[in-house]
């Protein structure tokens, strides 16, 4: 029988799924399989997926985790095997939807300023300044930089998709410092250790998560955070749904809308009916 990892990587190259992507779903099909003790997933049916998720929500796992474990699983009997009917009795684990955490454009500021390495402080520039994610930011090759026009290329962002974000005189700036004092010697702006591979999201992650304790912010912050700020700053600052839609490389203006209920400056901006009633003459 042919190994799962084997499976999977060939429907991966079938249906072009993201490098991401990939690593989570045979993660999950993987942790599957050791959970019935190493037996191939090919062996296994509804009985043996209905005992894992028993499983996982014992363990008191996100809902988001138990989703993502349900689509690898999902993924594989449908698309691999083509067993279809094994995840069909198997119901969707409904998700909690919960605010993200937002910073002030001052605690952004002062993030900023707390990222000691200047490559992590210019990737932190690029997602709040342009609303990437952090794999975006990280892949973002010199030719993507397109000054005369004033915006970022992304390549193969979510779902595989290409889009133009914006890129102001501050970040622009910023990027050729950076690039003046770095001189990536190839096409990758932010190389790693390997100059042929881009800097992994977990350099980003430790110095955003340091520099947030530098910089006593007592929210959890993590670098897609900055992304979050950079959709509901831009929405209160006046930007319509549909432009931050494209710009973020929503595929629904519906889950672009979450930053409507997050955007506090505009709350605090609108008027309640006791002041209105205030308002009126004596």
């Amino acid at each position: 029988m042919e190994d799962f990892k084997e499976q999977l990587a060939q429907a991966y190259d079938l249906r072009g799924l993201q490098q991401s992507t990939r690593r989570s779903y045979t993660s999950y099909v993987a942790q599957f399989s050791k959970f019935h003790g190493g037996r191939h997933p090919q062996e296994l049916g509804t009985d043996e997926v209905r005992a894992y998720f028993e499983h996982l929500a014992r363990a008191s796992l996100t809902a988001s985790t138990i989703g993502v474990c349900y689509a690898a699983l999902g993924y594989y009997y449908r698309h691999v095997v083509r067993r279809p009917e094994v995840m069909l009795p198997i119901p969707r684990r409904k998700r909690h939807h919960t605010m993200p955490e937002i910073l002030s454009i001052a605690e952004v500021g002062r993030l900023l300023a707390a990222i000691g390495s200047l490559t992590a402080r210019t990737i932190a520039m690029v997602l709040y300044g342009s609303g990437l994610r952090v794999g975006e930011a990280c892949s973002l090759c010199i030719e993507d930089i397109d000054s005369a026009r004033n915006v970022l290329r992304v390549r193969q962002g979510k779902g595989g998709h290409d889009r133009y974000t914006l890129l102001g005189a501050p970040l622009l700036a910023a990027l050729r410092a950076y690039w003046k004092k770095r001189r990536p010697p190839g096409s990758l702006l932010f190389p790693g250790l390997d100059p042929t591979r881009p800097i992994t999201r977990d350099v980003v992650q430790r110095a955003v998560k340091a520099a947030a304790k530098a910089a006593g912010l007592r929210k959890h912050v993590t670098p897609h955070t900055l992304r979050h700020c950079f959709a509901t700053h831009m929405i209160e600052s006046g930007a319509d749904l549909r432009t931050v839609q494209v710009l973020l490389g929503h595929a629904s203006v519906n889950t672009t809308s979450l930053y409507v209920r997050v955007g506090i400056g505009r709350l605090s901006r609108t008027n309640g009916p006791l002041d209105m009633l205030a308002s009126l003459p004596v």
